[in-house]
């Protein structure tokens, strides 16, 4: 709508005139009637229909005019374009047929009750009844029918394009206060109320020679209509239309007014003259052509992002910015629009978009179905809704988005192991073209949501989600248990949907002084407890001390060390190997820090293990193919014991049956070895059904709370043989793709579960992660707080323990620490 015009105001002048009845009217011209055919049909005159406009949609009248005023009965009375001169012909068309009648006029206006009134170029006003004229007075040069048998009129008492004084006759002749240029009665029974006051029933609407639009109902009391206009026609189902302001002798722009929901909508089409009834809008082009569109069953449906088009803020409705189309489905007949930033239905100011579209639909209720798609057709929001037609309708939607995928997030996803909490789920949905889908409005249809656990350690306050705005919790009672909680699709499907509850632990962690790395070269970073209650471990050029309140000294050492024990006498032993790898040795570390030295015949990457003989066992590969079982006692004697055929032995400890286990690979099986103290070498295959399928073959060995050795697999399982070789395995309850055999340590706890340390951080996080199972295969994850430091080895903890304290102790990079189990 143009901005306000300059001028007018709510307090419009009362000009003195004479009284259009003290002023006599020239005779009506009495006109031959002329056959229905003198009215131009466009086939003759050549017009365009006005049909490919979008939007609303016009039928085109045949014949031709420069005014038109619609009849409460759905007839039509015109003024064509014929004679030449000021005053034209009068017609009238009713059931598909032209009439004409006598008489020729420059305005007309028809009448609630059938009648028609009319005035001439040189004043005179008329009322047409029964096929006769009666003549009411002169001196004016607008009029328009009112409610009853009566009469609004303007007077001609100033100079042309000036405001005149307005005269309302009902039987005799008296001046209402105002002025104006052009005038149109309300035939709105209604009451309705905007923000510049109340448009009361059957009023009177006042255009002034500004393009100013008031109101009033007779009594000099005006409020002033936003905007400005060049001609006015209100309708009867609380509305205005008009056409902008100033006029275009080439078309106006067509503008509604809604009086029940404040604003101006600009509608499809361009004119010279309208006039609005019940149920038509009729409007003139500036060629002369005759339309006609349905108001009986006008939708106008509008939606507006009022954020920064194409933010995704939040919105009170769901315009996905990735809109192209929409269609709207009204009794089974579907309408397509064009719906984006440069669609003629679509406006942008100041970054917000505005659409809307009109529908034909009939007068009354009737449900309608919206649907708008990106360019590929996908469909990105729905609503369907009911609604009340009466006239020119407009119905504000408020989309609901169509989501194609969704995403769960944990807005804690590590809540303390042992403390009951309630974490809120953020679900977030998205349309087919990726957008985020905002509220408050409900989805098209709800979100499923799922949670793996099953044991009722966690629960969702809700398995559907409705609404972006819903508020989603997940209970956790403190339980050591792992959740998968994912949106849309259940946890075995979800990729990227989901989040994983991961309890943490209760961790202390101190670094090591001199920043040397407590990571070995071989990545084990063995740790163990010592007599006195400290604990040892090893670093790459020193071995480390920690008290159980984290204290941490060192021993600085002259060369590598590659593998440390603790020694039958209570010291501290190690494999070290000189810079130039010239010198390898087996030495004790003595309590004033010296290193008393057994030199090796040969090294090969080694652990060090003691065994129940009091020797210290390792693996050397001194043929380069056959791996051997090395004994070296306290004073340096060294024993080999090939394991025939095998290529790669690994990962020892002491069993409780006196032997020292091995794990190993062969080209066929993956091999639990044993090793008796004198040597005698026992290869026990896995079965074929738990081989693991990569190397390395097994994993890190632990002695079990029930004497057997366990050793982990991949794929999440954990293989044990008794003393006998016979095989057993668990698989976890749990399934979690960070695990790796490569890198991992594991002990048994004090609660007779088993501790791993797995290979891998979580997904986008740089914290450690460590499994915990029992003997029946209940397994669960357990985060630790600690991230790991820029520049390090390993974030996951590479030696495993119970110390003294009943603590779970571990190496980690350049810290020691441990998880606070009680």
């Amino acid at each position: 709508m143009p901005p306000l015009a300059n001028g007018g105001g709510t307090a419009l002048q009362m000009p003195q005139s004479i009284s259009p009845g003290s002023i006599a009217a020239p005779p009506m011209a009495q006109t031959a009637i002329l056959p229905s055919s003198a009215m131009r049909s466009p086939s003759s005159s050549g017009i365009k229909p006005m049909s490919a406009i979008p939007g609303i949609s016009y039928a085109q009248v045949p014949g031709t005019a420069i005014a038109v005023s619609a009849a409460s009965d759905g007839s039509l009375w015109v003024l064509s374009d014929s004679p030449s001169g000021a005053d034209k012909y009068i017609w009238h068309y009713s059931n598909g047929s032209w009439t004409n009648i006598t008489g020729l006029a420059n305005h007309i206006s028809a009448a609630p009750d059938g009648s028609l009134y009319a005035s001439n170029s040189l004043g005179g006003v008329y009322h047409y009844v029964s096929g006769s004229w009666a003549a009411l007075g002169g001196g004016v040069s607008d009029i328009t029918a009112a409610s009853g048998s009566t009469v609004y009129v303007l007077s001609n008492g100033q100079s042309i394009g000036s405001d005149q004084a307005i005269w309302y006759y009902g039987g005799s002749w008296s001046q209402i206060p105002g002025s104006g240029v052009h005038i149109a009665a309300s035939l709105d029974a209604g009451t309705h109320s905007i923000p510049a006051g109340t448009v009361g029933p059957n009023g009177l609407y006042v255009i002034n020679s500004s393009g100013s639009i008031y109101y009033t109902q007779g009594n000099g009391s005006y409020i002033q209509i936003p905007g400005a206009s060049a001609a006015i026609s209100p309708s009867t189902t609380g509305g205005v239309f008009v056409l902008g302001y100033p006029a275009d002798v080439s078309g106006t722009a067509i503008y509604y007014y809604d009086l029940d929901s404040p604003g101006w909508q600009q509608i499809a089409g361009s004119g010279v003259a309208i006039s609005a009834a019940a149920s038509q809008l009729y409007v003139i082009s500036s060629s002369n052509a005759i339309y006609s569109a349905q108001l009986g069953g006008m939708a106008h449906f509008t939606v507006s992002d009022p954020y920064p088009y194409p933010s995704q803020s939040i919105k009170p409705q769901y315009f996905s910015p990735a809109t192209a189309t929409m269609s709207i489905v009204i009794n089974g007949v579907t309408h397509t629009f064009s719906i984006s930033p440069n669609s003629p239905n679509c406006s942008v100011s100041g970054g917000n978009i505005a659409c809307a579209v009109d529908t034909p639909a009939q007068n009354g209720p009737l449900t309608f179905t919206v649907q708008t798609f990106d360019g590929t057709g996908a469909v990105l929001s729905a609503v369907s809704g009911n609604a009340t037609i009466s006239g020119f309708t407009t119905i504000p939607l408020a989309l609901q988005g169509v989501w194609r995928t969704a995403t769960a997030r944990l807005s804690n996803a590590h809540p303390t192991w042992g403390t009951p909490t309630n974490i809120t789920v953020n679900v977030s949905a998205y349309d087919a073209s990726s957008r985020l889908i905002v509220g408050p409005e409900p989805y098209s249809s709800p979100v499923p949501l799922y949670d793996s656990d099953t044991s009722g350690a966690t629960q969702l306050s809700t398995t559907t989600v409705t609404s972006p705005t819903q508020t989603v919790t997940l209970s956790y009672n403190g339980a050591l248990v792992n959740a998968i909680i994912s949106a849309a699709v259940p946890p075995s499907q979800a990729t990227g949907q989901q989040d994983t509850l991961v309890p943490s632990v209760a961790t202390a962690e101190y670094p090591i002084p001199s920043g040397t790395y407590a990571a070995a070269n071989d990545g084990t970073g063995e740790i163990f407890t010592n007599n006195d209650g400290t604990l040892s471990f090893l670093e790459n050029v020193a071995i480390g001390h920690v008290t159980t309140n984290g204290v941490v000294t060192e021993t600085k050492l002259p060369y590598y060390e590659y593998g440390i024990a603790k020694g039958a006498d209570g010291n501290v032993w190690l494999v070290c190997q000189n810079a130039t790898r010239s010198l390898t040795e087996l030495a004790r570390l003595n309590a004033d820090g010296t290193l008393t030295q057994f030199p090796l015949p040969d090294f090969d990457y080694t652990r060090l293990t003691l065994g129940a003989d009091g020797n210290f066992w390792m693996t050397s590969y001194p043929s380069g193919v056959t791996g051997n079982a090395r004994r070296v006692t306290p004073t340096g004697v060294v024993s080999d014991f090939p394991v025939s055929g095998d290529d790669g032995i690994d990962y020892s400890t002491a069993g409780p049956d006196g032997n020292v286990w091995y794990v190993g690979t062969t080209g066929v099986s993956h091999n639990f070895i044993k090793v008796t103290p004198g040597g005698q070498v026992t290869v026990y295959p896995v079965p074929s059904n738990a081989q693991p399928c990569c190397s390395p073959s097994l994993g890190a060995l632990a002695v079990g709370p029930d004497g057997r050795i366990y050793s982990i697999l991949e794929q999440q399982r954990v293989g044990s043989v008794d003393s006998s070789g016979n095989f057993s395995e668990l698989a976890p309850s749990f399934f979690t793709s960070l695990w790796n055999q490569s890198f991992s340590a594991m002990t048994f706890g004090p609660d007779n579960a088993l501790w791993i340390s797995l290979g891998s951080a979580l997904p986008g996080s740089c914290n450690p992660v460590l499994g915990h199972m029992t003997a029946s295969g209940s397994f669960a994850m357990l985060v630790l707080p600690n991230c790991a430091p820029a520049g390090s080895i390993l974030p996951q903890p590479n030696a495993l323990v119970i110390g003294p304290d009943g603590n779970l102790w571990y190496t980690r990079d350049r810290f020691v620490g441990k998880v606070i189990l009680h």
